[in-house]
């Protein structure tokens, strides 16, 4: 409200600066990393799953 104020009294406003970023995350690296994490994780879980099926009895 001040700033409208200023204006119309005919005084030169500042504008406010503009917030300093800090840190920019890359959405594209981090979703690279993302993926490659559930793969990791799924070859651990994998090899133990695949022991505990039974093969089906085939019907001829």
């Amino acid at each position: 409200m001040e700033v409208i104020q200023a204006k119309v009294a005919g005084e030169e406003v500042a504008a406010a600066p503009a917030p300093q970023i800090d840190k920019v995350v890359d959405l594209m690296s981090a979703l690279k990393a993302s993926i490659e994490l559930a793969k990791q994780e799924r070859e651990i879980k994998t090899p133990a799953a695949a022991k505990n099926r039974r093969k089906k009895a085939s019907a001829s």
